[in-house]
């Protein structure tokens, strides 16, 4: 790689938003035949970066090289094309609106030439499906991707990025036997929050074989398992400083935690204490839906129960299914020394009876993303519905809830999308365990979440236990063994193993 210039070179890279310096003299390469990974906390200034490169940001100071020729900010389209730059960003970069087809082919549709009257629907289906074929992804190229689930939205914008460079086959075309000075750039923010295991696997071997045969390639992640796991070379990020560049061979997991946080963690493992003899403060029996079959758990008063499984499995509905959220066949909940009819759940009476449910995807079933963070913590309680609302007295009280779950920035009238992914999390608990719930219903709680986050979630989860039962839908394994008291695994809808704290591990 030393024959060949840096893929992407950052040079001094400063950049401020009003008073606020997001990024201060960052300077890193990004060479081609390796996997470089990008860490850091929320607000270290990875997404800037990311932006930056993207062209959707210029800097105040520093430049930009990509084959170390200096580039003109912001970064133009045709200069990431004819570098062979592509991005999958958080938000996927798809439009919903268009079919599968359409949206894999948006820079080709850009084009008269072949966005015209003449242009053959059939062969344009064709053309991608010989793409999924290739990266084995089984979707209907006709639908569109508004009705698709997130996973598959997910599929779709990898597939894109990577038939893009050349990763994949084009129709007859071989997958690109690259030159290692014309390798092409794969940019990959947060790509695995809605993948299975199966996938992410599938993932790493084509980047890896992107890398391998000379692509250059910057992979953000926080999960540090993966990124230690695919990566030559690890980059951290810490309050908009570049802190460290080390060989991922190098670190472990210890260590980037520590450059990560600028302290190591100190680790708190579920309860010791013993709950299979208190009485139980919830009751689940023959709980049935499609997806999961008759059944029965208890929750003790204080206890944090995980829930896990592979894909398939049905663990995911659960939370759903005992909000309200989704029917179920058959079953009762026992909660408040009441006992519900599960096929007559709703959400509203589920709130109404002390329920409380953090769903999985934050921005579509978690938060208002336009109104501001008061709006999104207050509004829900049934004490704002028959009067008029102060609006002093929401950002007030919001503010308390805010501090209380460490919130970050500190601003009520601060819109809840602008917040990063943990501060928008801690926003969703402020808002449902300032109702005082019975049962907290948490699924995939830290998904897209970075370390710190991760954390104050997890010492606030333990803080708040008692008084309440807590159940956890979760496939991080680390995770499970850190805040659940007991663990129920399920496969095929059933359970068939269960782990007590001390049987816990990672």
């Amino acid at each position: 790689m030393s024959d060949f210039p840096a893929a992407v070179s950052v040079m001094g890279v400063s950049k401020k938003f009003g008073p606020t310096t997001v990024l201060d003299d960052v300077s890193l390469e990004i060479n081609y035949g390796e996997v470089h990974g990008l860490l850091g906390e929320n607000g270290s200034g990875k997404s800037t970066l990311i932006k930056i490169l993207a062209g959707f940001h210029s800097c105040d100071l520093g430049e930009i090289r990509i084959n170390g020729s200096k580039v003109e900010l912001p970064i133009s389209a045709s200069i990431r094309t004819r570098n062979r730059m592509t991005f999958v960003h958080q938000n996927l970069g798809l439009i919903p609106s268009l079919t599968v087809t359409e949206n894999m082919l948006l820079d080709a549709l850009s084009v008269p030439a072949v966005s015209g009257f003449m242009f053959n629907e059939r062969q344009k289906h064709r053309m991608v499906l010989g793409v999924f074929e290739s990266l084995g992804i089984e979707i209907d190229p006709k639908r569109a991707v508004s009705e698709l689930a997130q996973m598959d939205r997910t599929r779709i914008a990898i597939a894109r990025a990577a038939w893009q460079i050349g990763l994949v086959a084009r129709g007859s075309k071989p997958v690109d036997d690259y030159h290692q000075s014309d390798g092409g750039v794969l940019i990959l923010d947060e790509p695995t929050a809605s993948l299975s295991g199966d996938e992410v696997s599938s993932l790493f071997q084509w980047v890896r074989q992107f890398a391998n045969v000379g692509g250059a390639v910057l992979f953000v992640s926080h999960h540090l398992e993966e990124v230690l796991g695919l990566t030559d070379v690890i980059s951290v990020l810490r309050d908009g400083h570049h802190v460290g560049t080390e060989a991922t061979k190098n670190l472990s997991k210890e260590k980037l935690i520590t450059l990560i946080l600028g302290k190591p963690i100190v680790r708190s493992k579920g309860q010791i204490a013993e709950f299979s003899e208190a009485a139980p403060l919830v009751s689940v029996r023959d709980l049935t839906s499609e997806l999961v079959h008759s059944l029965a758990f208890d929750l003790a008063d204080g206890e944090i129960l995980g829930l896990t499984g592979r894909l398939g499995s049905g663990v995911d509905s659960i939370p759903y299914l005992l909000a309200g959220a989704s029917p179920s066949l058959r079953g009762t909940i026992r909660i408040n020394k009441e006992t519900i009819d599960l096929r007559k759940l709703t959400p509203f009476r589920s709130v109404a009876r002390g329920i409380a449910l953090i769903p999985a995807n934050r921005a579509r079933e978690g938060i208002i993303g336009s109104l501001s963070v008061a709006e999104n913590i207050e509004l829900p309680f049934r004490k704002y519905r028959l009067r008029w609302v102060r609006s002093k007295e929401i950002r007030t009280q919001a503010l308390e809830k805010m501090s209380q779950f460490d919130v970050r920035p500190l601003m009520a009238t601060y819109e809840m999308r602008n917040l990063s992914g943990g501060n928008q999390q801690k926003g969703v608990l402020a808002r449902w365990f300032s109702a005082d719930p019975r049962l907290v219903l948490l699924c995939h709680p830290t998904q897209g979440v970075d370390i710190g986050a991760r954390q104050q979630i997890y010492e606030s989860l333990r803080r708040l236990a008692p008084g309440r039962a807590t159940i956890l839908v979760s496939v991080d394994y680390e995770e499970l063994e850190q805040i659940c008291d007991r663990v129920l695994i399920l496969d095929n809808g059933r359970i068939v193993a269960e782990l007590k704290s001390d049987s816990l591990s990672a």
